[in-house]
């Protein structure tokens, strides 16, 4: 399952910021999937924002995670719905 495919199933976004060691900021992009889908284009605009705690790394992070699989969710029920959303026998099953 690609990248933005396996997003998509947890959130309607993704924010993903990278820094180098030396740097003083943090490079990022932040991919809307109802505007990608939507005008069917991938191009977004370069993010910067001052360096964050660690001196190089990389973060990704989903946003808008999708309701169903945050409402009233203990730990382990959460990991129970992820894993039924990334089982590649389940999806297999599915279609």
């Amino acid at each position: 399952m690609g990248f933005n495919i396996a997003t998509a199933r947890l959130g309607v976004g993704v924010e993903v910021w990278t820094s180098t060691s030396g740097e003083d900021e943090d490079v990022g992009v932040r991919l809307d999937y109802a505007k990608i889908w939507s005008h069917r284009d991938y191009n977004t605009e370069v993010r910067r924002r001052p360096k964050g705690m660690y001196p190089s790394g990389t973060a990704i992070v989903i946003y808008g995670i999708a309701e169903a699989l945050i409402k009233k969710c203990t730990e382990k029920r959460f990991r129970s719905k992820l894993s039924a959303a990334y089982n590649y026998q389940k999806l297999l099953e599915r279609r």
